[in-house]
């Protein structure tokens, strides 16, 4: 396990883990288990959003300019979006008096980005493993991912998954609350937006997992299933630990059953249902070769759906 060495230019290993989605997968679930972790460290921000600024990517970034005076400056609502969360992020840790993490802010707003800046958001003390997770970065493409992978050798990656047609409908209605969809009874608004850039790609484990094992062993990507953390969670957090190798018991009991990051209940309609079978029946065949697991059962099930159809 790489130590950081304040006096080296860039110590690259030390990022340990990045964790990369997939979104609507209790990603937030899982970054507040492994910040509670006494072997673990992870940035105060859950998602740094470094990998994926480049515009081909829709992920909401305000990271887009390296350039610190285009942030400051800068009309456009990213850069008013990034003055806004500075000044709260920082003013909040001053009045606070949180000087650790006031330490992390000063490092993670007023400089320049690039890899040097990347890797001085993680610090290191003996024992214990630093990284974050961002789970746009399941859509990165391969040359992206060879600039991590460049960046951080030995990365170990994260990738929870989920039956596509509900991780789908949990997308759509999180996104309905945040005002991106106004009606969710209109149902050729929801298709429209199922469809969308955003969404298709989020859910797209099979381009995902071979973009990744493009570039990276097999042995350093852990795909874990939604499913698991559901059924038996201190399971998968038993499996994850091994992978990490950290201890299982370091996980505060408390946590390990809170449901984070949930979104607003309400049922699918059963031509969502039908629309969303159709659209991933050829993904899960595919995933089903792919990784296994849970997704056999996620195909049947869509499979189920369209017999009931008809």
């Amino acid at each position: 396990m790489a130590v950081y060495d304040a006096n080296s230019e860039m110590d690259t290993k030390i990022v340990n883990f990045i964790g990369i989605g997939a979104h609507k997968c209790a990603s937030t679930w899982l970054w507040s288990n492994l910040r509670a972790h006494d072997q673990v460290w992870v940035p105060p921000q859950k998602e740094l959003h470094y990998f994926d600024r480049g515009a081909e990517y829709p992920s909401p970034c305000e990271l887009r300019t390296e350039s610190l005076a285009n942030r400051l400056f800068g009309a456009g609502a990213p850069e008013a979006e990034w003055r806004k969360k500075a000044i709260r992020n920082l003013a909040g840790s001053a009045i606070r008096l949180d000087f650790e993490r006031l330490n992390w802010w000063l490092k993670f707003y007023p400089r320049r980005l690039n890899d040097q800046w990347y890797l001085s958001l993680f610090k290191h003390r003996l024992g214990v493993l630093a990284g974050e997770i961002t789970p746009a970065y399941s859509m990165l493409n391969v040359t992206d991912i060879q600039h991590l992978n460049a960046l951080c050798p030995e990365v170990k990656i994260l990738y929870a998954i989920r039956d596509p047609i509900d991780r789908a409908w949990s997308h759509v209605r999180y996104d309905a609350g945040l005002g991106k969809i106004k009606n969710l009874s209109d149902l050729d608004e929801v298709r429209r937006y199922i469809d969308g850039d955003a969404l298709t790609r989020r859910g797209d484990y099979v381009t995902a997992v071979r973009n990744w094992l493009s570039v990276i062993p097999s042995d350093r990507l852990f795909i874990g299933f939604y499913d698991d953390i559901k059924l038996d969670a201190l399971s998968f957090l038993t499996d994850l630990s091994d992978f990490l190798e950290i201890d299982v018991n370091g996980f505060p009991k408390q946590n390990i059953s809170e449901n984070v990051g949930v979104s607003r209940s309400k049922s699918m309609p059963i031509e969502i249902e039908i629309y969303l079978a159709k659209k991933y029946l050829t993904e899960l065949e595919d995933l089903t070769g792919l990784v296994g697991g849970h997704s056999l059962g996620w195909l049947e099930s869509a499979r189920a759906r369209l017999v009931n159809a008809d």
